[in-house]
């Protein structure tokens, strides 16, 4: 999967999930919560959301209007 940003929505306790180097992009594309703010700076782009539960459906609510969500699906805990 390729987008520009990716919002991880793993619930109010994060979950980061196992991606090598994911560290890296913390603060410079990934993001673990949405709100307003960040539906903005992400307009007319292609995000892939990346979770489940509450937290991903709250940030499709803030998304949707804004941004091309990428496919994907949620994500469970291993």
């Amino acid at each position: 999967m390729r987008a520009r940003s990716v919002v991880i929505a793993s619930g109010a306790r994060y979950r980061r999930p196992e991606v090598p180097d994911l560290a890296t992009f913390e603060g410079a594309g990934v993001s673990y919560w949405v709100s307003t703010i960040e539906a903005r700076l992400c307009a007319g782009e292609e995000v892939a959301l990346v979770g489940g539960g509450n937290s991903a459906g709250q940030a499709v609510a803030f998304l949707a209007p804004q941004v091309k969500v990428a496919p994907g699906g949620p994500t469970r805990p291993h």
